[in-house]
């Protein structure tokens, strides 16, 4: 892969590895790619917000039930967020820190139509 370093504007080439049980014939370049994008996309979309903006990772809960269930809220809080229109996260989360009487409301309000 090719990238460009923003600081400095140098191109920076290097080969990734991966395996895969797909045969030759099913992992062309453009699939390979594909499922390396939607890996990133994960990995940004849910696992950064996860990490970052609801600090899971500094957690540290050892306990395997514990740290599932801890994910299992984590996941509830972004899709209330989500659902309630917030398109940053860290400023919704700023925004319930000053108001937690309005995120619990979060928890009551009927599911939106279909």
């Amino acid at each position: 892969r090719t990238t460009t370093l923003t600081a400095s504007g140098q191109l920076r080439r290097e080969i990734a590895y991966g395996l895969t049980s797909l045969s030759p014939a099913q992992a062309g370049p453009k699939r390979l790619l594909e499922i390396v994008r939607t890996h990133w996309q994960q990995e940004n979309g849910l696992h950064y917000r996860r990490d970052v903006t609801l600090q899971e990772v500094a957690t540290r809960i050892k306990h395997w039930p514990a740290a599932r269930a801890w994910a299992s809220l984590n996941n509830l809080v972004l899709a209330l967020l989500v659902r309630a229109g917030f398109v940053s996260l860290p400023q919704a989360r700023h925004h319930f820190d000053a108001h937690p009487d309005k995120g619990l409301q979060l928890l009551f309000q009927a599911p939106a139509r279909l």
